[in-house]
């Protein structure tokens, strides 16, 4: 996958983070600037080169879930939809509905969470990823 120059600078900023010691960031990426793309890319270079590192990656509807789960497998990234089914190191794809009615999630369990289109989501929903 051949990146724009700032889609490799969006990628590097993203692995930045991940290699901080910061524990909350919000990554905003305008509607058609390629932000399937960019995630994707960063998403691989993190699992690379993390061997425990466990990603979640909330969709706002089912279809959004079901092309980036199409759009990762393709990537040989270990990417699942059961979480029981994540053991060591890839992403667990969902989307918010499904994390929502569930009352004890363990957020902790992941390294890093990405909401996609956020703002689907009240105050009171945003608190457990950010609070």
């Amino acid at each position: 996958m051949q990146l724009l120059p700032f889609q490799k600078e969006a990628v590097e900023k993203i692995l930045e983070f991940c290699n901080s010691n910061n524990k909350n960031a919000k990554i905003s990426i305008s509607t058609g600037l390629g932000i399937t793309q960019i995630l994707t890319e960063a998403i691989k270079k993190i699992l690379n080169k993390n061997t425990k590192y466990k990603i979640l990656l909330l969709c706002s509807f089912q279809d959004d879930m079901l092309k980036w789960l199409e759009t990762l497998s393709t990537e040989n990234i270990n990417v699942v939809d059961f979480l029981p089914n994540l053991k060591e190191n890839g992403i667990f794809v969902t989307y918010y509905r499904s994390i929502l009615m569930e009352e004890e999630f363990n957020y902790n369990f992941f390294d890093l969470i990405i909401c996609n289109n956020l703002e689907f989501l009240d105050d009171t929903h945003i608190y457990p990823f950010f609070g």
